[in-house]
């Protein structure tokens, strides 16, 4: 890691600090998304700001510390930054260790107009080359997306945007969630490589505290074989203001990652005043 990222390193946590001085106390639910590939309809409670943070692990490939922060924009929009303090990949018989690159975006819920009816929404996210590696590396946006690199896109440009749909029902306690969305990855190599996303899952509660979900998502990808994963875990609130999650995961073909654990913690630290 050069000392460039250790720099933005830096920077980030300075303003994660300056951030939380700022917080007013409260007892607001978390509104965790990960380690879903899929997303609900669920944003963060107005004026409050979460951290979603995490460890994804295979063991034959890569560590990921994914880490989204949410703001709560309003009662049915929330604004997304994403990036990873910590990512390293095996490329060959080399290690690459660094940390990703900055993600900006929104999710949006549409409030159903009946009792029963489905809840749709929508997300947008664009992610920016702020990281200073080269473009093979495996961390920035020369190499795999954080946001999809499970799923094996393999990006080899500056600028990528997302745009995603989502669709939720609920069916007494089980929620049942749709998940689409759209890819791109800017090349000034290949032009712009696209891949679509396709991802379901079920979540229900078991008790007050737990809830356990199992979510399969398909990628058709252009520029790699296309991929699909299952996996399933478990969310545990472990306080008036924190959700914890531990999930494992499975590719179901041969150009999919093998087997991968993620473990994570969201907070909801407040309002901010």
């Amino acid at each position: 890691m050069n000392s460039h990222s250790i720099l933005k390193g830096a920077a980030l946590a300075a303003l994660c600090c300056s951030c939380a001085a700022t917080l007013e106390q409260a007892d607001l639910t978390p509104t965790p998304q990960r380690p879903r590939i899929s997303k609900n309809t669920k944003t963060t409670t107005k004026d409050s700001v979460e951290l979603e943070a995490g460890l994804t692990w295979d063991p034959n490939d890569f560590v990921d510390t994914p880490a989204t922060f949410k703001y709560g924009f309003s009662e049915t929009t929330e604004v997304i930054v994403e990036t990873a303090p910590l990512r390293r990949y095996e490329v060959g018989n080399e290690t690459e260790t660094g940390i990703g690159d900055l993600a900006f975006g929104f999710r949006h819920r549409f409030e159903p107009t009946e009792d029963g009816a489905p809840t749709f929404g929508m997300e947008f996210v664009g992610k920016l080359p702020t990281n200073d590696s080269s473009d093979e590396s495996n961390f920035s946006t020369g190499g795999r997306d954080p946001r999809t690199s499970i799923l094996g896109a393999a990006n080899t440009g500056s600028t990528d945007l997302t745009l995603a749909g989502i669709v939720e029902q609920q069916q007494g306690d089980i929620s049942v969630v749709g998940y689409g969305a759209i890819n791109a990855f800017g090349s000034g190599v290949s032009g712009t490589l696209y891949q679509m996303l396709l991802a379901s899952h079920a979540a229900m509660p078991l008790t007050d505290a737990d809830t356990v979900f199992a979510e399969l998502a398909w990628a058709l990808n252009e520029s790699v074989p296309d991929t699909a994963i299952l996996q399933g875990g478990i969310y545990r609130r472990v306080g008036a203001n924190m959700t914890a999650d531990a999930a494992l995961g499975l590719g179901l073909n041969g150009d999919s990652p093998g087997l991968f654990f993620m473990v994570g913690l969201s907070t909801n630290f407040g309002y901010l005043r």
